[in-house]
């Protein structure tokens, strides 16, 4: 079934950003869910960052989220690179909370876990 809430919501995320001209950009930042409704699919206070590298022909990336309401004492990394091998053929490999493969701190939805690591390896193709 399906059903519909009201509530009042306030999500703040303030972030800063430096880019360097060597194309390497670093993001700090914090996400917080204000007001007495929240989403409990997500955390109510956290802080991340982001690492980024990119040249000509390839990008690669790191990127970290720590909760703090509720706490979580495995923080989620996430990393990945990509390379262009030639103009519209891209291959990226990702990994998705990559500290996951390795932890049992997972969140129960009732029934269910929380969702661990990832790996993906894609090839795209533009024409």
């Amino acid at each position: 079934p399906i059903s519909s809430v009201q509530g009042q919501y306030l999500d703040l995320s303030p972030f800063i950003k430096l880019a360097l001209p060597s194309g390497l950009s670093v993001v700090f930042g914090w996400n917080g869910q204000m007001l007495g409704d929240t989403d409990a699919f997500n955390p109510v206070h956290s802080v991340y960052s982001d690492i980024e590298y990119k040249r000509d022909f390839y990008e690669l990336y790191l990127s970290g989220e720590y909760s703090l309401d509720p706490f979580i004492s495995i923080p989620e990394l996430s990393l990945g690179a990509s390379y262009s091998i030639s103009e519209g053929v891209e291959i990226s490999l990702e990994g998705t909370d990559i500290l996951g493969f390795f932890s049992d701190d997972r969140t129960l939805w009732g029934n269910y876990i929380e969702v661990g690591g990832t790996l993906t390896l894609v090839i795209k193709i533009s024409l």
